[in-house]
């Protein structure tokens, strides 16, 4: 009776300390994820200084990311209004990427990614430009079906492409994966640099 008692309450003890270090796990993912968007956030910010209106001219071209918004205001052409992954310079030293290890650190390192991220801009006027974020990463640590804490869940990345694939139509198909991937979704205004004309 007692050797019973003693193996129910070890039981019990071994499923709340999977449960707290399962919930650990997810916290410090949305953390990161949150972290990362709002670093590309603040990059989207950064990039606006450069969009200014010199001499009557808009210049959006010479921005790294907005201009994908192109200078044919009100008109929405992709790749304005989709989401894309965000270009960034494999050459550069400046430690940017699209994808991000499990610190939420940028990382170009393949085994090293954990998290992906999508940008979309629309501009709603002439001088404002809605910038969207959002960052994923698969659910369950990207366990097969059944195989995670969640048997609902879909098994590894979408088709078996690489987590953050710059294909438009895998980019497209993300949006309705919600049983394989997590997501964090941040949004901000940037307004042109009309202080810098």
């Amino acid at each position: 009776m007692a050797l019973g008692l003693l193996t129910t309450g070890i039981v019990g003890i071994v499923a709340m300390e999977k449960t707290s270090i399962l919930g650990n796990a997810s916290a410090r993912n949305l953390d990161a994820a949150r972290t990362v968007a709002s670093t590309w956030i603040e990059r989207l910010r950064a990039d606006g200084v450069a969009w200014t209106d010199a001499g009557g001219m808009p210049n959006i071209g010479n921005t790294r990311w907005l201009n994908a918004v192109g200078a044919d205001f009100p008109t929405v052409t992709p790749p304005e209004g989709v989401w894309f992954v965000p270009a960034t310079d494999p050459n550069a030293t400046d430690g940017i990427a699209e994808t991000a290890d499990v610190r939420g650190q940028d990382t170009a390192a393949p085994a090293e990614v954990a998290f992906c991220t999508h940008v979309r801009l629309t501009q709603l006027m002439p001088t404002m430009i809605r910038a969207e974020v959002r960052v994923f990463w698969l659910r369950d640590s990207g366990y097969g079906k059944g195989q995670g804490t969640n048997a609902n869940s879909e098994s590894g990345t979408l088709n078996g492409a690489d987590l953050c694939n710059a294909d438009p139509a895998y980019v497209d198909a993300i949006s309705d994966e919600v049983r394989r991937y997590h997501f964090v979704y941040v949004s901000s205004a940037i307004l042109r640099n009309d202080a810098a004309s």
